[in-house]
């Protein structure tokens, strides 16, 4: 028979995921649940059939988190599979604003190997993920959890779709996210081929969210490609010692101020 927490929960667990006080119940219960991982498998059996809705539940995706957290591998697949049931699902979830949460969670404490059918899920339309308000974070965590062969193909995808995936905040987000956890070589194809688009290390200079990336850019690239890139920056030095942005730029550029950007969460 189950036993403490469990016993307590028995029956309510997903009523109670579903309330504002009553999910803060089952979270922490499944924190400090006696038992381990046999209690913790009860509780999950009540969410079973439910992920989907959980992961566009303003109050059960915490539980769902939770439990993905302080549960075996093992005892997390049925979330998975709940989410690879239907096509479409997987992309639907990573842009929802609660269910993004859900994917990140999964690639933080997951193994890469159970996610292989997550990540091509998520792949199918990674440029749209990219460019999307919430669907930007759960490739930022691919990028940085994933298995190397994953986290490759997204870095091809941004040097190849640079200048279309670069043109808002969340896809410059994406592509700062693989110059800060990418391999070396990953990061040197991905700030050349941001570099030879024309304009665009220009439009990033001066942007609120593509400066950081030019500054990542500039500081990867190689010679004689940088110098290259110099001259061409410095060309427009008015520009960009008159924008807000740019003067960053401009400083590391003619070494007077050894800016560098910030560490990636």
């Amino acid at each position: 028979a189950p036993a403490g927490d469990a016993a307590r929960l028995l029956g309510r667990v997903w009523c109670l995921s579903r309330d504002p006080a009553g999910c803060r119940v089952v979270q922490d219960s499944l924190s400090a649940m006696q038992g381990g991982d046999a209690a913790r498998r009860i509780v999950a059996a009540e969410l079973r059939g439910h992920i989907v809705k959980a992961t566009r539940c303003p109050h059960a995706n915490h539980v769902l988190q939770r439990l993905i957290a302080v549960s075996s591998s093992e005892d997390c697949q049925f979330a998975v599979d709940e989410l690879l049931a239907r096509p479409g699902v997987v992309f639907q979830t990573a842009r929802h604003r609660y269910g993004c949460r859900i994917v990140q969670q999964m690639l933080r404490c997951l193994p890469p190997a159970q996610l292989r059918p997550l990540c091509d899920a998520l792949l199918v339309d990674a440029r749209a993920l990219c460019c999307h308000a919430f669907g930007s974070y759960v490739m930022q965590h691919l990028i940085k959890h994933g298995s190397e062969e994953y986290r490759r193909r997204v870095v091809d995808l941004l040097a190849k779709q640079a200048s279309s995936i670069g043109h808002c905040s969340s896809g410059c987000a994406a592509i700062a996210a693989a110059m800060h956890f990418g391999a070396p070589h990953e990061v040197a194809l991905l700030a050349r081929g941001i570099a030879k688009e024309p304009e665009l290390l220009e439009t990033f200079a001066v942007a609120k969210h593509g400066h950081v990336l030019a500054l990542l850019v500039l500081q990867a690239l190689p010679e004689p490609d940088l110098s290259v890139v110099r001259e061409r920056l410095l060309e427009g030095r008015a520009t960009l010692l008159n924008s807000r942005y740019g003067g960053s730029i401009a400083r590391f550029l003619t070494g007077e101020g050894g800016d560098s950007p910030p560490s990636q969460a």
